[in-house]
């Protein structure tokens, strides 16, 4: 897989130094479409075809056969979101072979189509207003209950996201105030599953392809246990743990010494940092 045919998304991906834009008043429609359609890309390349071949005009105006059906929707749309429904690229949905489709991610199929776009029974629910709840991607039905009412949800008021994979799961984010750990911009979840492909988490290959652990691939996307990058990361703050404990065990009065591993007695270990009878307890 040749990476270097990617766009250079790096001054686009959210980190604490590049926070989301707070000086606009919808959605940072430009820097979601680039990220979204990074990773239309790199599905595309994972599954062997070169990126000239990906039909970039393809997008939710166009790529759902009713046009006019559409266009019908953009008058409903905040016009930041009707523009990154513009710019935002839809992988071609091939009709005479629906398996050769390729998901947006392992958490989203894609784009939801103009006759599910709007959350309207969702909205009444949870009294919302008309229109503001935006079913952006459906959710991947081999991760959620089939018409479940699942999906990346977009809230046209607050310009935010949220995940249910079910509709009983809409109480755990509204209201929208009470619950702003469920709701994030656009572009912090999009970095989110990006990041989860370059660290290993989510691998891309061909859909043809067994998964590494015999694990269910959605399309070209895999989900691993854990990768090299995690094992590593975790091996080195398992490090720094212990050198903390060390260190501040030598500073005490009477640093302690091992616990006899025949007796099991603190007899020698007048000051330990938990108790044997703690840790009995705790096991």
């Amino acid at each position: 897989m040749d990476l270097s045919q990617l766009p250079d998304i790096t001054s686009l991906l959210v980190r604490p130094d590049n926070p989301p834009r707070d000086d606009l008043e919808g959605m940072d429609y430009a820097r979601c479409a680039a990220l979204h359609n990074y990773l239309i890309q790199y599905a595309w390349l994972a599954e062997g075809r070169p990126l000239a071949t990906l039909n970039a005009n393809s997008n939710f105006f166009t790529a759902f056969g009713d046009e006019a059906e559409a266009e019908a929707c953009r008058p409903r749309l905040d016009p930041s979101l009707a523009a990154f429904l513009d710019t935002a690229m839809i992988s071609p949905f091939p009709f005479d072979n629906p398996h050769e489709y390729l998901p947006f991610s392992v958490f989203a199929w894609g784009i939801d189509g103009p006759n599910r776009l709007f959350e309207e029974f969702a909205a009444d629910i949870q009294d919302q207003p008309v229109d503001s709840l935006v079913r952006l991607y459906a959710v991947e039905t081999g991760l959620s209950a089939v018409g479940g009412g699942g999906g990346v949800i977009y809230h046209q008021r607050f310009h935010r996201v949220a995940i249910f994979m079910h509709l009983d799961e809409y109480d755990c984010g509204f209201p929208v105030e009470g619950n702003p750990h469920v709701w994030n911009p656009l572009e912090t979840l999009l970095t989110n599953w990006i990041d989860l492909i370059h660290i290993g988490k989510v691998v891309a290959s061909p859909h043809k392809e067994s998964a590494l652990f015999d694990f269910e691939k959605i399309g070209p996307w895999e989900w691993r246990p854990y990768s090299e990058a995690q094992v590593t990361t975790c091996v080195a703050e398992w490090d720094r743990l212990c050198q903390a404990i060390e260190a501040r065990t030598s500073q005490l009065p009477n640093p302690p010494s091992l616990v006899s591993p025949i007796s099991g007695s603190d007899a020698d270990n007048p000051e330990p940092l938990v108790a044997s009878t703690v840790l009995d307890a705790a096991s």
